[in-house]
């Protein structure tokens, strides 16, 4: 499967970091135990800014595998910036970490802890939207 590659929106990180900082401050323990595991840095009082640079870093190499080294600074007109934005729902940072997620997905960048981090992420905030459903709440176990 032949597939495209480019460097997402600053909005794009934005969304997925604000949700992120967040849910870490009212799920601390779950999304914590994650992050240590993938050695992902949510100690300091500053940590969303570095997490957001490097998800623009790894979707640059995304873009770099797919297309040769350098070609993602050549598709950056400005430089990468963190700011949290508002978002509407957790469908909305849902789809946009997918779009990230998609446009890392060349080369080794899979194999790497960020992305393999934010792939268990997608998988913890994927339940939390279905868990969330009225129909699920409703439906029996078994």
């Amino acid at each position: 499967m032949i597939m495209s590659a480019f460097i997402v929106e600053d909005k794009t990180i934005n969304k997925v970091v604000t949700w992120f900082r967040r849910e870490v401050y009212t799920q601390s323990f779950t999304l914590n135990e994650l992050a240590k595991k993938y050695h992902i840095n949510l100690i300091s009082d500053v940590w969303d800014e570095p997490l957001a640079k490097a998800m623009f870093q790894l979707n640059c190499a995304g873009v770099d595998a797919r297309y040769g080294n350098g070609t993602a600074k050549k598709d950056v007109t400005i430089p990468f910036q963190f700011q949290p934005v508002a978002y509407e729902t957790e469908v909305q940072v849902f789809k946009a970490l997918q779009c990230w997620l998609y446009q890392c997905s060349e080369g080794d960048v899979p194999e790497t802890k960020l992305y393999k981090f934010f792939s268990e992420i997608e998988n913890y905030l994927a339940r939390k939207i279905v868990m969330a459903l009225p129909e699920y709440d409703q439906t029996t176990w078994g």
